[in-house]
């Protein structure tokens, strides 16, 4: 497992305004990251949410790995017989 803290935004003129974070998280299946990031916020005594979530790996597939929407419709297009 590992946790990586990639960025960190923190307010600094008003006590109101939320910090952001952003981090990269190895994990096993069965690993709730939105509990995680509520964990994280309890364990500092704020809370926390995720503002947005990324799969960047699932077994052997990952991203860079992977085909744009358009390249996989274009597996399905059947050219037009020319007679």
């Amino acid at each position: 497992y590992k946790l990586e803290l990639l960025d960190a935004k923190l307010p600094k003129e008003s006590i109101s305004a939320k910090a952001k974070f952003t981090v990269a998280v190895e994990c096993s299946k069965g690993t709730y990251i939105r509990a995680l990031a509520r964990d994280l916020g309890e364990a500092v005594g704020s809370g926390a949410h995720l503002d947005s979530l990324c799969r960047t790996r699932s077994g052997g597939f990952t991203t860079e790995s992977s085909l744009s929407v358009e390249e996989a419709c274009s597996l399905f297009i059947v050219p037009e017989r020319q007679y």
